[in-house]
């Protein structure tokens, strides 16, 4: 029985579906279900337990309509069973899953037309973000407002929203901007999260800035500091920026190729700024 469709799994209509047809788009109404049912042979051999299944799915009619059909059954005789199921309309489809209310939220959720789209598309990744939103399209509408500002991404002055907020949102909001800024407001040689400013016409970085502890010297000397970056979190791009000197220490980190001052090979090395010792720093910044 376990394998015929119960009336918890016809509630797992998918989400996104019933979304999009909250913008006024597919699916048409009556809505279809998918119904397994038991086949001729479950018929004869279990038929104690198809009919408790039938009698479960009728117990749970009510936002969803049964269809029947007959059935001349050699051994059982004339027998109707169900082979179908469907929902009459959105609202008590949102009802029945629970979705109402985020329904609601998504079809509020853009004032920007250009991005109905990209919504139909994306209708759960949107929804992700519901509670955000509003912090979304304050983004979106500032750089509409203020198209290759040339200021470093630090420098905006968006109320209600802190950088570090567009920073873990570079590649949504990169997707949006996309489809609400025109071609001649985007550098389309820049491509990626990593490029988010300089596609957008933010100021990529600070010409007369210098980095400090980042040679070789500093993270060998920390070597009993280091720990391990997670796989998933390394940095494995090509940097463009990196001075002489420090291309060659981040290709060996990069690659693994780096090794401990013993000899033993060390891989995925991180050293936390926190874990350099004030001394070092002090030394080094009287240096300069």
């Amino acid at each position: 029985m376990s394998s015929w469709t119960t009336p918890a799994q016809l509630r797992e209509k998918d989400s996104g579906a019933l979304l999009r047809a909250r913008l006024g788009e597919e699916p048409d109404f009556p809505l279809a279900l998918k119904l397994k049912k038991p086949g001729s042979a479950d018929l004869a051999a279990r038929f104690e337990a198809v009919r408790q299944w039938i009698r479960q799915l009728q117990d749970g009619e009510g936002p969803y309509r049964l269809a029947w059909k007959e059935i001349n059954h050699r051994q059982l005789g004339r027998s109707q069973i169900p082979d179908g199921a469907s929902i009459d309309n959105l609202d008590t489809a949102l009802g029945w899953l629970g979705k109402r209310r985020e329904a609601e939220r998504f079809a509020s959720l853009s004032r920007f037309p250009e991005l109905h789209p990209w919504r139909l598309r994306h209708p759960l990744r949107a929804l992700e973000q519901a509670g955000h939103w509003h912090k979304v399209l304050l983004v979106l509408a500032w750089f509409q407002t203020h198209p290759r500002s040339g200021l470093y991404l630090r420098q905006l002055d968006i109320g209600g929203v802190d950088t570090k907020f567009i920073e873990q949102r570079r590649g949504l909001l990169g997707e949006l901007l996309d489809r609400v800024l025109p071609g001649a407001d985007l550098d389309t040689e820049a491509r990626g999260v990593r490029a988010f400013d300089r596609r957008y016409g933010l100021r990529a970085h600070l010409p007369h800035a210098h980095s400090l502890l980042m040679d070789r010297a500093t993270l060998l000397e920390h070597h009993g500091l280091w720990g391990e970056e997670p796989a998933d979190k390394r940095c494995t791009a090509d940097l463009q920026r990196l001075t002489v000197a420090e291309r060659p220490l981040y290709q060996e980190l990069r690659d693994d190729l780096l090794a401990h001052p013993d000899g033993r090979p060390a891989s995925r090395v991180r050293l936390e700024q926190e874990h350099i010792r004030f001394g070092w720093l002090k030394r080094r910044l009287a240096a300069l």
